[in-house]
């Protein structure tokens, strides 16, 4: 009896994480680099949740800027998004696999200020980086109607690059279990 009880909750638990969804959400995060310097905002906060069924959270993580560059949790996330590939088919399977794992994204705003040192380069890196972006964003995630993304030129006769991200990634539990079948 007590071995169809623990297969019964294993199912249980396995049907409640299959019908679970992760959210990423990412707040104030910005960067700027010029010619000398380069400066990413001490203020931003990645947000971690986990909703079971859809519906009900039961994890809500927060990181600050101290937590990831602590050195013993920079280690760790260094360790989890640390890949090493041993050629560039598995490079280009893990592109592949990314786009399958369904991420959303959500409520997201994108600013983006180019400028070079030349008035007519600006203006072509302009049009170049927003096709590219875009399309880019289009083939990972799936969109909704709140995406925005800006880009916008800047004319000050030196090189420079900010941008400023909002948003939340969403993508469902099963999409991450059907991942580790294609790597």
């Amino acid at each position: 009896m007590f071995f169809l009880y623990t297969v019964l909750i294993l199912i249980f638990l396995a049907i409640l994480l299959l019908f679970s969804r992760i959210q990423i959400e990412v707040k104030n995060l910005n960067f700027y680099k010029s010619n000398n310097e380069t400066v990413v905002s001490p203020d931003y906060i990645i947000l971690i949740k986990l909703f079971i069924l859809k519906k009900v959270k039961i994890l809500n993580r927060k990181i600050t800027r101290e937590k990831f560059e602590n050195k013993n949790g920079f280690k760790k996330w260094q360790n989890i998004l640390n890949i090493k590939n041993k050629n560039e088919n598995s490079q280009i399977l893990e592109l592949k696999s990314i786009r399958k794992v369904g991420i959303k994204l959500i409520n997201t705003h994108l600013n983006m200020n180019i400028g070079t040192e030349n008035a007519a380069l600006t203006a072509i890196l302009i049009g170049i980086s927003y096709g590219v972006i875009i399309n880019l964003l289009n083939y990972f995630f799936y969109l909704n109607n709140n995406v925005k993304l800006d880009i916008n030129p800047v004319y000050r006769n030196k090189n420079e690059l900010s941008l400023s991200f909002d948003g939340i990634f969403e993508f469902e539990f099963i999409h991450i279990i059907l991942l580790f079948r294609f790597i």
